[in-house]
């Protein structure tokens, strides 16, 4: 597979993690800017599509916006490009121009704040992306953008901070070991590795379930989509099956635990719908004058029940 396509299935992945764990993105954001929005706090996802002057598109990865009005613009990316900075500004600016506000013939245009998220970029790295806006009148403005150099930071910190939506992104970790390793023996010694990675994500993943940063629904997202990621980096590698084969046993689990769950919730409330069937036809025949023992035999309900009713 060409190198653009993965990178388009890692953009599609990313996306899909944001649109569909409401908890844990505000979470994420929480741990990349130091905010503490609570759980509860709605979430918006503007419309990311804008054509400048020039008749071109942008479309910009994603834009937040928490409790109606702080605005996030988050961006993933799998290479460590110079160029994100100016993009994320100017994705920043279009929906900043989109949204101005005007006060007393004053226009105010608010910019998101944002991050790049750099997938496999494991470079130390302490500055943040930044270039100097020079306006005709003189004025400069430094512009910076929060960076997260994903594979800087270790699974267990990525845990501490509640960011584990970014979990499934982690496989990336060996694949450049994998592109350069050259022989049979060192992948094999490099996929026990991927397996015992594959594994402390999983655990950390059901960890956050059991704490509540996700939900039954999302966590098997999460773990399809690691599968999906996985199979992606590592398909042309033979030795590195066995963490894959793990996976799908794994998410047949957990697709056969959900059918479970959700045969045993309609019998419960085919169950309840026909037990207040049932009180209702009781409470009618009680209202008639039949007696609690005539009741009792056609509904089934004990007297105490029947006298609740």
């Amino acid at each position: 597979m060409e190198k653009h396509d993965t990178h388009n299935v890692f953009d599609k992945v990313f996306k899909r993690l944001i649109l569909s764990s409401k908890g844990a993105v505000i979470h994420l954001i929480n741990g990349l800017f130091g905010t503490d929005y609570p759980l509860d706090s709605s979430i918006e996802y503007p419309n990311t599509e804008f054509i400048t002057g020039q008749m071109k598109h942008l479309y910009s990865d994603i834009l937040i916006v928490i409790g109606g009005i702080h605005q996030y613009h988050l961006e993933a990316q799998i290479q460590d490009d110079k160029n994100m900075a100016l993009r994320i500004f100017e994705y920043g600016f279009q929906y900043a121009l989109r949204n101005k506000t005007e006060s007393k013939g004053l226009l105010t245009i608010s910019m998101p704040r944002s991050c790049v998220i750099y997938l496999a970029a494991g470079k130390k790295r302490s500055k943040q992306p930044a270039f100097r806006l020079l306006f005709p009148d003189g004025s400069t403005h430094i512009y910076k953008t929060r960076a997260l150099y994903l594979l800087n930071h270790d699974i267990g910190e990525l845990e501490e901070r509640k960011m584990v939506i970014l979990l499934p992104f982690y496989i990336l970790k060996l694949r450049r070991a994998a592109e350069k390793a050259g022989n049979h023996e060192k992948l094999k010694e490099l996929s026990r590795e991927a397996a015992a990675m594959v594994n402390e994500i999983l655990k950390t993943a059901e960890r956050s379930e059991k704490s509540g940063i996700l939900n039954t629904e999302e966590l098997r997202l999460l773990i399809e989509l690691l599968d999906r990621l996985y199979t992606e980096v590592y398909r042309n590698y033979v030795e590195f099956k066995e963490a894959d084969m793990r996976l799908q046993d794994i998410i047949m689990t957990r697709v056969e635990e959900a059918e479970a769950r959700k045969d045993a919730e309609m019998e419960a409330r085919l169950e309840e719908f026909g037990k207040e069937n049932t009180r209702a036809i009781a409470r009618k025949m009680k209202k008639i004058g039949l007696s609690v023992e005539q009741i009792a035999q056609v509904s089934g309900f004990s007297a105490k029940e029947i006298e609740e009713l």
